[in-house]
């Protein structure tokens, strides 16, 4: 009887401790999963709230294209305290530039376009740094359905000007303002002035103004100083002797008219 009773109580008391052990196991994991979480919880909270991943609409104007040419103009911008969002194809450029060359700066980095545009201000003003031809029409085309009326496009790139008469005729019809942009100057010039020579639609100019001229290098002009920029009219022409038609470029009609003479209407 006493060695049943013994028996019985080792039993009990060995359940005891297993129930005991597998309850702490269990309250601990628990409390690791609760502070994982809360790591979790903060990192994303450093994320929504970094100066590199915001998605409000503060940023004064996007460029796509982190080459050397493209940094130095978003920096220029920068130094002139313009906020400017970054998106490049490689999202991996996006990242190493915020956190070398623009840390410490009020650029904004966006890993998606989608992210990218939703930063820009209205008007949104885009402007691209991108290897000229189909690089430019593939970017356009990414764009246009984040894009609405009266919004900016730029080609930085130094297209060839039958190109930039295409795409400002094409975006007009879609209510976009197209601008082409010669960016003079090379990689120190786009980072401490260049010369900016931008042409298209006429409505585009006044959104966009402020922002070249501070940035462009300036010329010593009867003891002043005048920037480097100021807008240049697209000019179409033909070869055919006795075309004579016409072609709207963002407000500013084009009239084709003999052969190498255009006019503005």
């Amino acid at each position: 009887s006493c060695s049943y009773t013994l028996q019985c109580c080792m039993s009990s008391f060995v359940l005891f401790f297993f129930f005991f052990f597998q309850a702490e196991d269990g309250i601990r994991d628990a409390q690791e999963s609760r502070g994982l979480g809360d790591v979790y919880k903060r990192q994303v909270s450093t994320q929504s709230t970094g100066t590199a991943r915001t998605t409000m609409a503060t940023c004064d104007l996007g460029l796509i294209g982190l080459a050397v040419m493209g940094q130095n103009l978003v920096l220029n911008m920068n130094d002139h305290g313009y906020k400017i969002a970054v998106f490049n194809r490689t999202p991996a450029k996006v990242t190493k530039f915020i956190e070398n060359e623009a840390a410490g700066t009020n650029v904004e980095g966006a890993l998606t376009i989608e992210e990218f545009v939703s930063k820009l201000k209205k008007p949104r003003r885009v402007m691209m740094l991108v290897m000229a031809g189909k690089p430019v029409d593939d970017f356009i085309e990414k764009l246009l359905p984040l894009l609405e009326t009266e919004d900016i496009i730029i080609d930085g790139g130094n297209s060839h000007f039958p190109d930039s008469i295409r795409r400002c005729a094409y975006l007009a019809e879609k209510g976009i303002h197209f601008i082409g942009a010669g960016v003079s100057g090379g990689e120190e010039g786009a980072r401490y002035g260049p010369s900016i020579m931008p042409g298209g639609a006429d409505a585009a100019w006044p959104a966009v103004k402020d922002i070249f001229q501070a940035i462009s290098a300036k010329a010593k002009v009867d003891g002043g100083e005048e920037p480097c920029c100021d807008w240049v009219c697209l000019l179409y022409t033909s070869d055919a002797a006795d075309e004579e038609d016409s072609v709207d470029l963002g407000g500013r009609r084009i009239i084709k008219k003999k052969k190498n003479e255009a006019k503005m209407a």
